[in-house]
């Protein structure tokens, strides 16, 4: 082993020796605490509203914080490509290079409760403990035991979201997150018409639940985003 690869081996188990789990979640707000506790005893929660007000955090502490006591064996995440450009088997690189690269923005939440080095030791193409699929990928999936995230959720069409809802299986969560304001689809988002049609059945509202951070007041990145958001309101681009 070289001199520079030993010593960018030293960095890495000098950090991985160093790290530490961080504080337990606890939620900022009411509107937290209400969505926490329906990720926690119901097994589908769609999440709309601001960005910057932890719709997507919130979901990836809980699933990995589970996944660590054994509660679930397996996170899935999911993103429509339509939010990226391109879809991620076009992207360059390994297996777990193309979904560090695609999943950057929750990486950062589960690293709250997991190392570098467990964070890819469970990335791993044959490991499988925290895995991406793409949705053109959902259909003829079942997942039993695992805590399913779908972030950017506004961009997935209606056929999309009822393939995903009814791939869930025993002892799994799903949590879609979304924030209406920016779908990209030309013809409305999916989520949008899912949530209206939810409304008119009483067993759907009852087996999936709903949280909209709808108040600026929600948002906890910064007192920026806050500003920023608002601004945008103002001049109606939100």
């Amino acid at each position: 082993m070289g001199k520079t690869a030993r010593k960018t081996a030293s960095r890495s188990e000098k950090a991985e020796t160093t790290w530490q789990p961080a504080a337990p979640l606890e939620p900022l707000n009411q509107i937290q605490a209400e969505y926490i506790t329906k990720i926690k005893s119901s097994p589908i929660t769609f999440a709309t509203g601001y960005p910057g007000t932890s719709k997507t955090y919130i979901p990836a502490r809980i699933a990995a914080l589970w996944l660590k006591q054994s509660a679930v064996s397996q996170i899935i995440l999911m993103r429509p490509a339509v939010s990226a450009s391109r879809s991620v088997g076009f992207a360059k690189g390994t297996h777990e290079e193309k979904m560090k690269h695609w999943l950057r923005p929750i990486l950062g939440a589960l690293s709250q409760e997991f190392s570098h080095g467990q964070l890819s030791y469970m990335l791993k193409e044959e490991i499988h403990m925290i895995d991406f699929v793409p949705l053109e990928n959902v259909k003829g999936n079942s997942w039993s035991n695992a805590f399913i995230i779908v972030d950017e959720a506004e961009d997935c069409t209606m056929e999309e979201l009822k393939s995903i809802v009814t791939r869930i299986g025993k002892n799994s969560t799903l949590v879609l997150c979304g924030d209406l304001s920016q779908c990209d689809l030309p013809q409305g988002s999916g989520l949008g018409h899912f949530l209206d049609l939810r409304e008119e059945s009483p067993r759907l509202t009852r087996m999936i639940q709903h949280v909209d951070f709808n108040d600026f007041d929600d948002i906890v990145r910064s007192d920026i985003c806050r500003e920023i958001v608002m601004g945008f309101a103002e001049v109606g681009v939100m």
